[in-house]
C-alpha cells in the first residue's frame, strides 16, 4: 500500500529541509505546496522531491492543504507541517495502520514544548492528520478539521503511532505572538461568519490564551461552553483545562472551583485532575488537593508531562511540608525522583533536620 506525504510550507527553508529529511527515508511520494516564499524553500523541497508546487495565500489553511492533497500521487495522505519532524514509527507500521483502518481518519501524536509554572514540559496532542482524500476533505480556514466529502459517511477514528515534534512556537517572544495575532485576527474573521461556531469559540480562547489574555480567553472559553453542543466534542478536554489554566492564572481560585461540576466527563485525565489539585490547594482545601493531586497519578490519559506523575507528588510534597508533616513530604519528594524542585526542597528539609 501507497501513501503521500503532504506538506503546505511558506518561508521556512531550513525547518522543511529538517522536515523533509526526516520523510525521505520512507521512499514515498512527497507532494509540497509553497504559499508564496520569499526564501528558498522551493530549491529546499527540490533537493527531496519533484512534486512541488505553488500557490498565492488565500488565508485559507483548508484550501491548501486540499490543493496539496490534489497533487498527491496516492489516494492516502499524510499531513505533516513543515515545521514538525517525525520521531517515531517505521514505514510497515504506517502501512499495517492504513490497511486495518481503510476509511478512518488517523490521529497523529504532536508534540510542543511548552512553559508552564515557569519551567519547560511536554504538551502531546492527539490530531487528525491521516485520511482517504477521496473519502475526506479539510475545512475551516485556521485550526482545519477533516470532515467526509459525502454527508452520509460515518466517520471513525485510530490513533496511529505516529509522533512529530513540533518547533512552530519555539520562536522568539515577537515570532509567537505575531503568529498568535494572524490566527486571532483569522478566528475573529470566521466568527463574524458563524458566531455560534463552537469550535472556532474554543481556538479563539486558545490563541488568546497563548497570548497571554486570560481575560478575555477565559470570556471566549464561557461563550464556547454555553455554546456547547449535547454530542461531546474532541476538544471539550482540552477547552475545559485551558479555561481552568486561566482562571488559575488570573488568581480567580475561587470561581475555578465551578470545574469540580465537570469530574463525571473528566476524571481519567490527569491533566484535569492535576488543575483541580492546584484549585483546592490555593482555595486552603488541602485534603481535597492530596486527593486530587493522587486521582492523577492513577489517570489512564496525560496530555502533559509530569501532571500524572512527578508534579502532582511535588505539590502533595509541598502540602505536608506547610502542614508540618515533615516525613510525608520527603516520602512524596522522593517519589519526584530526579525532578530539580523536589531535589532542592527534600535536601534543604533533610539539612533542617539535622
Amino acid at each position: 500500500m501507497n501513501f503521500s506525504f503532504c506538506i503546505i510550507t511558506k518561508n521556512e527553508s531550513a525547518k522543511l529541509d529538517k522536515c523533509l529529511s526526516c520523510l525521505s527515508v520512507f521512499g514515498e511520494d512527497i507532494a509540497v505546496l509553497d504559499t508564496g516564499s520569499t526564501d528558498n524553500s522551493i530549491e529546499t523541497a527540490l533537493k527531496y522531491t519533484s512534486n512541488v508546487h505553488s500557490c498565492e495565500w488565500s488565508d485559507d489553511f483548508s484550501a491548501a492543504r486540499n490543493l496539496c492533497a490534489s497533487y498527491a500521487q496516492n489516494d492516502r495522505v499524510i499531513c505533516i507541517d513543515s515545521d514538525e519532524y517525525l520521531i517515531s514509527v517505521d514505514k510497515a507500521s504506517v502501512i499495517d495502520e492504513l490497511e486495518s483502518n481503510p476509511h478512518s481518519i488517523g490521529r497523529i501524536i504532536v508534540s510542543n514544548n511548552i512553559t508552564r509554572f515557569g519551567e519547560e514540559l511536554v504538551l502531546d496532542s492527539p490530531i487528525s492528520r491521516i485520511y482517504d482524500k477521496t473519502v475526506y476533505r479539510f475545512s475551516g480556514a485556521i485550526h482545519e478539521q477533516l470532515v467526509p466529502i459525502m454527508p452520509q459517511t460515518k466517520v471513525s477514528y485510530y490513533d496511529s503511532k505516529m509522533k512529530v515534534i513540533h518547533d512552530g512556537y519555539n520562536g522568539t517572544v515577537e515570532e509567537r505572538h505575531k503568529k498568535s495575532l494572524r490566527n486571532i485576527a483569522i478566528l475573529e474573521r470566521e466568527l463574524k461568519n458563524d458566531p455560534d461556531n463552537c469550535y472556532y469559540l474554543y481556538q479563539l480562547g486558545k490563541s488568546l490564551y497563548m497570548n497571554g489574555d486570560f481575560d478575555k480567553a477565559a470570556v471566549t472559553f464561557e461563550k464556547c461552553i454555553e455554546k456547547m453542543p449535547d454530542s461531546r466534542p474532541d476538544y471539550v478536554e482540552d477547552m475545559y483545562i485551558s479555561y481552568g489554566y486561566c482562571l488559575y492564572n488570573l488568581k480567580k481560585y475561587e470561581r475555578a472551583l465551578c470545574l469540580e461540576n465537570i469530574s463525571n466527563i473528566m476524571s481519567s485525565v490527569s491533566d484535569y485532575c492535576f488543575l483541580m489539585g492546584l484549585i483546592y490547594m490555593n482555595n486552603a482545601l488541602f485534603d481535597k488537593a492530596v486527593n486530587s493531586f493522587l486521582d492523577a497519578t492513577k489517570a489512564n490519559k496525560t496530555y502533559v508531562s509530569g501532571t500524572g506523575s512527578f508534579l502532582a507528588y511535588y505539590n502533595i510534597g509541598v502540602i505536608y511540608q506547610v502542614l508540618g508533616r515533615t516525613e510525608d513530604a520527603l516520602n512524596y519528594y522522593e517519589m519526584c525522583k530526579d525532578y530539580p524542585k523536589a531535589i532542592q526542597r527534600k535536601s534543604e528539609l533533610q539539612n533542617g533536620l539535622e
